[in-house]
């Protein structure tokens, strides 16, 4: 049969103590924990110690009382077996004639018959000492020691029923504390004790023991439990820290750093180390840790242990000077448009110990000398509102008194921004009032004409806030005029706000006012005669749902471009042109949509760049250049084309020349 238990065990332990632990567990398994009236108690190897201290104590306790017991009962006897020899020396028998076993008085009442010939008084004397002399007499005792453990007891850790059980658990338990004890002079305590385990036992079950040798067992098994605590093992409190490694220990990197803790104990001490929780090599009250690294920085401790427990020190936080690391650098380049109202942050991040103070400098060209930015001392620069003179070259630097480190710079680019308009192309067919003849030699395309058009509409639409713009007459025969303008929203002063918000709040209800105003245009001109014009004392008046009107535009300057917002105009960026209008719907809901077109900035094709920002058009590259890609920012982007008679994958340099046979009179050629 197989069986499964579940113990504890120390396997630092004897083996006696390991192969004693696992047939007690074993036998209590199978047989259970009431099927033998002796049942050592068990408890942890935490516990063992001052358990082990408690039964020690228990069992010098139990033979201390014993003893006292014995010396009780041997006084009571010597005492009246001193009156019987008073008795003795009145009478006609000599104790001296006695034989040893009478003289151990376990045959006294036999006695009673040779002293009948004594006087009555004297033979009544001796018959009440007999009685005495048999009621103190050491197979007496025993009786009593039985009667005493009749209810049971408990004798270092085991439980007895009887004075012989409790004899023998009390020798089970002095020999088992014995033989777990890891010390050489055990060994011969070990030895005296089983020597003396006969002797010993016999005090529960010999008669013909005296009151003298039973003294002479008890004091040497005291003796034995005086030499075990002699060895100061058992009850020997856990190690004491008595010199504490200090508190905290600051160290440049690559020096030695030295700690040391001291304990106090009866027993021998073990040491080891650890550095947040990791155990580390020492094993003495000493640690050396050469050429320290800024890894090996952390929370140190000591712990010393012996057989009877642990102490761990305090913990010593060791911090490792060293220069700073960045971990978070600044990107290569970044963009943002003057007045922003989010701003512009550049971070940059480091580790170090001590941890690391921060500057920022800026250049304006590659050419200039890095400049202090004053006022900043965080790993994070911000510019509120860019302005377009916060363009340029920025890096960071992060330093403590051990070294520095710097980033690789970035080029901040600040691009021109205003304010879009937002306008519509119209035209609207006028016809005359009156004879035709009246206008020959009339030059309709005068400015001052063109002004009155305008005032007409404008007063017209009774218009606010829009404008008329680019008023253009296109005069058909018969007098027909043909009147295209751009009703649009006025332009609005980017500086003259102190954020974006108020920009789009502004520039919301100039839109909403433009949109009034186009709906108000439409329902005037949707009948004969809604405007009525005067130009030179000429009256002409509006064709009936004659009007036209384009998708809506949104204006910016050229180079520039309308931001998601489609309220700001940003200048283009380097590399890139500004010049073409993009079509696109927008969802006004309940399935409705607007067509509108939205300036927009490309890159510059290949074989063209632009270094400049804001601008509409692109540079051409000198004769026989090219640039690899689109989008070039720079004239060194710019690369000489393969001559006549060479080529490249590219077609530009480096080149191959043609191979024999073949030839090749283009410029840029990528075969022959």
């Amino acid at each position: 049969r197989s069986y499964e238990i579940n113990i504890i065990i120390n396997f630092n332990r004897p083996k006696e103590f390991i192969y004693r632990r696992l047939a007690q567990a074993i036998l209590e398994d199978i047989l259970g924990s009431d099927v033998s009236s002796r049942k050592r108690q068990t408890v942890q190897y935490n516990d063992n110690f001052s358990h082990t201290c408690i039964n020690t104590a228990n069992i010098e306790s139990y033979i201390e009382q014993i003893s006292a017991s014995l010396n009780k009962s041997s006084q009571q006897f010597e005492n009246t077996k001193n009156s019987f020899f008073d008795v003795l020396n009145n009478s006609s028998v000599s104790y001296n004639n006695l034989t040893n076993q009478q003289q151990n008085l376990e045959f006294f009442s036999k006695l009673v018959n040779s002293y009948t010939q004594l006087t009555n008084d004297k033979s009544s004397s001796i018959t009440k000492l007999f009685k005495t002399l048999d009621e103190n007499s050491f197979p007496r005792w025993q009786t009593n020691m039985e009667m005493v453990h009749i209810n049971g007891s408990d004798v270092g850790g085991f439980s007895c029923v009887s004075f012989i059980d409790c004899l023998q658990s009390a020798f089970d338990a002095l020999f088992f504390i014995i033989q777990d004890t890891p010390l050489p002079q055990a060994k011969s305590i070990e030895q005296t004790l089983t020597a003396a385990k006969e002797s010993f036992l016999w005090l529960g079950y010999n008669e013909n023991y005296t009151f003298h040798q039973a003294h002479t067992i008890l004091s040497q098994v005291m003796e034995i439990l005086s030499d075990l605590k002699g060895l100061e093992y058992w009850c020997s409190d856990p190690p004491q820290i008595i010199e504490q490694p200090p508190a905290e220990v600051n160290i440049s990197i690559g020096d030695t750093l030295e700690l040391s803790c001291k304990a106090s104990s009866n027993l021998p001490l073990k040491y080891l180390w650890r550095r947040n929780s990791m155990l580390l090599s020492s094993r003495s009250n000493t640690l050396s840790v050469k050429n320290i690294q800024r890894s090996e920085g952390g929370n140190y401790s000591c712990s010393v242990t012996s057989d009877s427990g642990i102490a761990t020190s305090l913990p010593t936080i060791v911090n490792v000077y060293y220069q700073p690391i960045l971990n978070l650098s600044l990107v290569n380049s970044v963009e943002t448009f003057e007045g922003y109202d989010n701003g512009l942050n550049l971070a940059c991040d480091a580790h170090s110990w001590p941890p690391p103070g921060w500057r920022w400098f800026y250049r304006a060209t590659n050419t200039d000398e890095w400049t202090d930015i004053v006022d900043v001392d965080a790993n994070v620069l911000s510019l509120d509102k860019p302005k377009l003179s916060d363009e340029g070259w920025y890096t960071c630097m992060a330093y403590n008194w051990i070294g520095n480190v710097s980033s690789e710079p970035t080029y901040l680019t600040v691009l021109p921004a205003s304010v879009a308009r937002i306008e519509y192309s119209m035209s609207i067919r006028f016809t005359p009032d009156f004879d035709i003849s009246l206008a020959a030699g009339i030059d309709f395309n005068r400015s001052d004409y063109k002004q009155m058009v305008a005032d007409t509409i404008h007063n017209s639409l009774q218009l606010t806030s829009t404008q008329i713009q680019d008023v253009e007459l296109i005069i058909e025969k018969n007098f027909n005029i043909t009147i295209s303008f751009k009703l649009m929203t006025p332009h609005v002063q980017y500086i003259a706000y102190d954020s974006i918000q108020e920009v789009f709040s502004k520039v919301g209800d100039l839109v909403i006012q433009l949109q009034l105003d186009r709906n108000n245009l439409i329902s005037l001109t949707s009948e004969d005669g809604g405007i009525v014009m005067s130009i030179s004392g000429l009256n002409f008046h509006s064709v009936g749902n004659s009007l036209s009107i384009s998708p809506r535009v949104f204006v910016c300057p050229n180079g520039y471009q309308v931001d998601s917002s489609l309220v700001i105009c940003v200048g283009c960026a380097p590399g890139y042109y500004g010049n073409v209008l993009v079509d696109q719907l927008t969802d006004l809901g309940n399935g409705q949509f607007m067509e509108e077109q939205i300036p927009q900035c490309l890159e510059c094709p290949i074989g063209m760049y632009q270094n400049d920002k804001g601008e509409a058009e692109c540079k051409q590259c000198p004769d026989y250049y090219s640039t690899a890609d689109i989008g070039a920012s720079s004239l060194e982007e710019c690369t000489a084309l393969c001559q006549p008679n060479t080529y490249s994958d590219t077609g530009m340099e480096p080149c191959t020349q043609c191979p024999p046979t073949h030839y090749q009179t283009e410029y840029g050629s990528s075969e022959c």
